[in-house]
């Protein structure tokens, strides 16, 4: 219980919600952490309760489905949980991935720490292949005007 608390206040100084949906993103995001699955219905008993499997199924669903959370608000989130506010390494790559059948091409920022880069912002790229200059300059202003230039020691990133 005392994680859950700890989390609702982080969550709570970036999420302008209403404490109930703070509560609810807390237990969500420690049962992803202690299930180890994003399969819903695998992790429908991990909240605590007396919900039936079936009701918390259909809860984490309208959430997924009706909530909106921006990325920006999702990095900042994850700048808060690091805890440092010294100058950190970010790590900018592209890859192709799959969503389906369907082919995707997404460029990430990320800060590294301690050998795990953490995912702050990320664009799925209209085509295939590499990304442009214009594209990895937009990534890097989107970190600056949220974190500022003096958040950043380097950038590491190919070509």
């Amino acid at each position: 219980m005392a994680d859950v608390r700890c989390l609702e206040r982080t969550l709570g100084e970036t999420l302008l919600w209403n404490k109930a949906r703070i509560h609810f993103l807390a237990k969500f995001l420690i049962s992803l952490i202690e299930v180890r699955t994003v399969n819903l219905v695998e992790r429908a008993n991990s909240f605590s309760g007396k919900a039936k499997q079936e009701s918390n199924y259909k809860r984490r669903q309208r959430f997924l489905l009706y909530f909106e959370l921006s990325y920006a608000v999702i990095a900042v989130f994850v700048v808060q949980l690091r805890g440092e506010p010294k100058a950190w390494i970010l790590v900018m790559d592209r890859n192709d991935s799959q969503l389906g059948k369907k082919p995707l091409n997404i460029l990430s920022l990320a800060i590294a720490y301690k050998g795990v880069a953490f995912p702050l912002l990320w664009k799925i790229l209209p085509r295939q292949g590499s990304s442009d200059t214009a594209q990895r300059k937009a990534g890097m202003k989107e970190d600056i005007e949220l974190f500022g230039v003096s958040s950043i020691a380097y950038l590491c990133a190919d070509r």
